[in-house]
């Protein structure tokens, strides 16, 4: 199979001083005709959203790039549009995919929704379903790797469910350059013991955790003190 990297740049948001202020919201259309209405996970980020068909995307500062080199496309069926578009992979256990985010701040802490979800008949007229890990070296508070699994579960198109179609790494670090590199790995086990199933990435959410006002204040606060002390 041919693997291209997909590059997406898409414009940051403005940053709203002393709150969990909404960055980037992403969601790879993969061609779908209807993807309006647009809204992500609960705690994440509905307002604004980017829509990525193929490697093209908006000029900006923050750049995403996957080498997951295939597209889907569910029908209109699915209640939930960000769920009817992804790239995808068929993955074979250890054959991963990665997702690298460039261009935050040097050392920044964000909260990353990553939605996987895909519920299509194939020729045989099973459903695809997708089953598999997000992993990323960059969590602090979050387990590292997290596992979504769509199998035999009643087919739920119009709720987002954690660890069911997203998972929520929260408090991730981006690296002293501003990159944060998530790993999607399709199939059961991380070490590949298990047959794999198709995995792939809808969309994503990004919010840039900032301290709130008392945070700061006491951050302020304790600095006086420190420096009162030195004195």
């Amino acid at each position: 199979m041919n693997i291209k990297n997909l590059a997406i740049t898409v414009t940051a948001l403005a940053m709203t001083p002393f709150a969990n202020a909404a960055l980037i919201n992403i969601n790879l259309t993969a061609g779908a005709a209807d993807e309006t209405g647009l809204t992500g996970p609960a705690g994440g980020a509905g307002e604004t959203w980017h829509q990525i068909s193929g490697a093209s995307g908006a000029a900006g500062s923050i750049t995403i790039t996957t080498n997951f080199g295939l597209t889907a496309f569910d029908p209109p069926v699915i209640d939930l549009p960000m769920l009817r578009g992804s790239m995808t992979e068929f993955g074979k256990g250890v054959d991963n995919r990665t997702v690298a985010i460039s261009g935050l701040e040097n050392g920044g802490t964000y909260d990353i929704w990553m939605v996987s979800f895909r519920n299509q008949g194939d020729f045989n007229g099973q459903a695809e379903q997708y089953a598999g890990w997000w992993s990323t070296s960059n969590a602090t508070t979050s387990a590292s790797d997290q596992f979504i699994d769509a199998r035999g579960a009643v087919n739920n198109t119009s709720t987002f469910v954690d660890g069911y179609n997203y998972v929520l790494f929260e408090n991730v670090e981006a690296d002293g350059s501003g990159n944060i590199l998530f790993t999607g790995t399709a199939g059961d086990l991380l070490d590949g013991s298990v047959n794999a199933h198709r995995f792939g990435l809808n969309g994503l959410q990004i919010n840039q955790v900032v301290p709130e006002p008392g945070s700061l204040a006491l951050l302020a606060f304790g600095g006086l003190l420190a420096l009162r002390r030195r004195r």
